[in-house]
């Protein structure tokens, strides 16, 4: 079957738009991945992890200890790319060439995710950093404010159960104590009555 140059340069266009629509698909994921506390740091957002608030952490400075978390989202997340890309590049492929896999569709995909992720892009990251922190800190200043009045009662009963817990550690020691004691009295009594 013959296929015409215009329908090829037809098909690499639409896969040219295809490769922008997998950036965008992508950009949500990463999204995802700086609402979940992985930073893509660059000049615009690197100045808000040196923030500091007077009630609360840096949003930013809490997920620095949790590196093995940060590779499970990233691992979840691209696998869940992945099976959202891959069913519809088939269906395109299927749709606008009948399912037969050529360079220029490829090529037209590549280049259009690629012009999409160094443009557009870098732009939505930095935008979504912006807003993911911006988020977090009005979500932590509300939670500090409604838990602000419940920090006495927490603190009272945190006391309160550390005295009993304190009590109950010398109970439990001293009856071990008492144990050892009535041991030690019956070894003395069964070798006093054995001479």
């Amino acid at each position: 079957m013959e296929v015409s140059v215009m329908h090829q340069i037809y098909v690499c266009l639409h896969s040219l738009i295809l490769g922008v629509a997998m950036g965008a698909i992508y950009d949500v994921f990463r999204i995802i991945r700086v609402f979940l506390g992985i930073k893509y740091v660059n000049k615009f957002t690197e100045k808000l992890s040196s923030k500091k608030f007077k009630f609360i952490k840096n949003p930013f400075r809490i997920y620095n200890n949790k590196e093995k978390s940060k590779k499970i989202a990233v691992f979840i997340t691209d696998i869940l790319y992945f099976l959202v890309i891959t069913p519809i590049f088939m269906i395109f492929l299927y749709h606008q060439n009948n399912g037969i896999v050529r360079w220029f569709i490829l090529f037209g995909a590549i280049l259009g995710f690629l012009l999409y992720y160094f443009t557009l892009g870098k732009l939505i990251i930095s935008v979504s950093e912006y807003i993911a922190f911006a988020v977090k800190v009005v979500f932590m200043h509300i939670i500090f404010f409604i838990s602000r009045p419940f920090v006495p009662i927490a603190r009272f009963i945190k006391t309160k159960i550390s005295k009993i817990k304190a009590s109950v550690k010398n109970a439990i020691s001293r009856s071990k104590e008492k144990k050892k004691e009535e041991k030690k009295h019956i070894r003395t009594l069964i070798h006093f009555g054995k001479t």
